[in-house]
């Protein structure tokens, strides 16, 4: 995503019905006010996308640990057992979609999710903004580093 320019973005519908819960996530960060800053402190380069995106990751993962703090649900996603053992291969199969297009299980945890993620965007609005602008320091860090060692 951080390669591609903002109007080639494309995002099969399938997938995004799957994974909702990564097509918010994703929409929240593209949409959010500091990823054009990001994008455009790529500059189309390969390794600064890289460092980047794991420093976005990072970040993200404290925005979410921020949602769910109160939460018992990493808790049951954790600890369920159907979740973790399920082979998730063929819902990108046709044949599958006449059975059931998405597990129940998964759609309403999914469900669960997304509530709580919109339920906290919409009281925590600059809760993503103030840790995309942290990884875009770490990443503005680490690339100094890199290409001071890599010119």
């Amino acid at each position: 995503m951080l390669m591609i320019p903002k109007d080639q973005y494309f995002e099969e519908p399938l997938t995004s019905m799957i994974f909702n819960v990564r097509h918010l996530i994703l929409k929240h960060v593209r949409e959010n006010v500091i990823f054009p800053t990001i994008f455009e402190a790529i500059q189309q380069q390969p390794s600064r996308a890289y460092i980047a995106a794991i420093a976005i990751t990072r970040y993200l993962t404290y925005w979410l640990s921020d949602i769910f703090k109160d939460s018992s649900l990493p808790n049951e996603i954790l600890q369920n057992e159907t979740l973790r053992n399920m082979d998730i291969r063929p819902l990108f199969e046709e044949k599958y979609s006449t059975i059931e297009p998405v597990p129940s299980a998964i759609t309403n945890l999914q469900g669960r999710i997304l509530r709580k993620i919109i339920q906290y965007s919409n009281t925590h609005d600059e809760a993503l903004t103030a840790q995309l602008q942290q990884a875009l320091i770490a990443a503005r860090a680490q690339w100094s580093i890199f290409e001071s060692h890599h010119v």
